[in-house]
């Protein structure tokens, strides 16, 4: 499950991106929101970092093709950032939905 915090947090990183909307977006990516929102999001991330260190292992490769993927393919260190922490979120879903089908 997504936290609210989380969802707010990304849709405020999404909207200097709209590639659609090239206007509009270096408008966003250059007013005060858009710094604030920032400077917010990272003080958010170093908080969070420190209160559970868990996330930065995501980082590390966990295969061959994940340690390839991370040096050749230009931002492959998010990419398999993304692909560790989504399958890490899977699990506890799972572990989740399992614990509460057996309290049924």
């Amino acid at each position: 499950m997504v936290s609210g915090r989380t969802l707010a947090e990304d849709a405020l990183g999404v909207l200097p991106f709209g590639g659609a909307v090239r206007g509009v977006s270096r408008v966003v990516a250059e007013s005060r929101l858009a710094v604030g929102a920032a400077n917010f999001g990272l003080v958010d991330t170093v908080a969070a970092f420190m209160g559970d260190p868990t996330a930065l292992g995501y980082w590390a490769p966990e295969s061959g093709r994940q340690a390839v993927e991370d040096v050749v393919v230009p931002g492959g260190a998010m990419l398999v950032a993304f692909e560790n922490a989504w399958h890490a979120g899977g699990e506890k879903d799972r572990a989740a939905r399992e614990k509460e089908q057996a309290t049924r």
